[in-house]
């Protein structure tokens, strides 16, 4: 579901579709009555179900935000070649005018510019979906339930409900993260390469740094799996350690950054070959995006 918080009620008993749906959300969308009907609930959930719904709302609450990047892109662009057109037609006439047109625009804040600011005021305000946790008292009763099970979820069960704490936007409080690193800790090696720099990055979006012990844990289990690592596990570790001020051990950074050369080095072959016309034979894993070699080298002097 692309936008479920935005989603009209069905239609009431008299026939008529709810249409007038005010904004707050927890009267006019299903994802509002799922929330406030299932806290009474959610003792009797299983660990994988709470696991499975915090996993749910941080996809819901990343579509969301895909769903207004991808609004706020179309708006800039239809704005901007509406500008275009404009100034074409002003420039047949007046050529001078052209340029101080053009400063003043994107200088002094024209249509673009006003949709750019008005994005990021958008991402400082709370978003719907946490409106709703916290409107209709499912946050709050869902962390409480969580924090005594944590010790008995297992591995997948905990990347999966912080990642979707974070990407949701719900920062919990200091006791129920410090259970969580006390749970997770021990458990670090039944994860995957992803799944465990996606525990650790929204670790570092929550601004909780988990402590030495934890990430002594969690430096030797990525070490283990290195060779089967994509390139953006290795760059999205490096920037959360830097984000959390962590920096790593020698044994690490002596397993790490050996494989980190090695890809760089199979990438540049790669791309020699790809401009002369041959094919990739290099796994897309191991390709560092641009977006990864920025993170990447930002990471590495930081941490440095």
């Amino acid at each position: 579901v692309l936008c479920p918080v935005t989603q009209p009620a069905a239609s009431s008993s008299s026939g008529n579709s709810s249409g007038s749906g005010s904004d707050d959300g927890s009267s006019n969308s299903w994802l509002g009555y799922y929330l406030l009907l299932s806290v009474p609930e959610l003792e009797r959930y299983s660990d994988q179900a709470l696991s499975n719904a915090w996993w749910a709302l941080g996809r819901i609450a990343q579509r969301q935000q895909q769903h207004q990047q991808l609004q706020c892109a179309r708006q800039g662009a239809a704005s901007q070649q509406q500008w275009q057109q404009q100034w074409q037609e002003q420039a047949m006439h007046q050529q001078q005018q052209q340029q101080q047109s053009l400063g003043q625009h994107f200088g002094g804040g024209g249509h673009v510019a006003q949709l750019a600011a008005a994005g990021v005021r958008s991402t400082l305000q709370r978003s719907k979906l946490q409106q709703l946790l916290v409107n209709t008292g499912w946050q709050q009763r869902c962390l409480a339930v969580l924090q005594p099970r944590l010790l008995g979820f297992n591995s997948q069960q905990l990347s999966n409900t912080i990642w979707g704490l974070a990407t949701a936007g719900i920062h919990p409080p200091e006791a129920w993260l410090t259970c969580f690193v006390r749970a997770s800790g021990p458990k670090l090696l039944g994860l995957k390469p992803q799944e465990m720099s996606c525990t650790l990055v929204a670790l570092a979006r929550l601004k909780h740094n988990p402590g030495k012990s934890w990430f002594a844990l969690y430096e030797a289990a990525l070490a283990r799996q290195l060779s089967s690592c994509s390139s953006q596990t290795v760059s999205n570790s490096l920037w959360a350690m830097a984000s959390l001020q962590h920096c790593p051990s020698r044994a690490f950074s002596q397993a790490l950054l050996p494989a980190v050369v090695t890809r760089l080095q199979h990438c540049s072959a790669e791309a020699a070959a790809n401009s002369s016309g041959g094919s990739s034979t290099i796994s897309s894993g191991w390709a560092f995006t641009p977006q990864g070699l920025v993170m990447l080298l930002l990471s590495i002097a930081k941490i440095a």
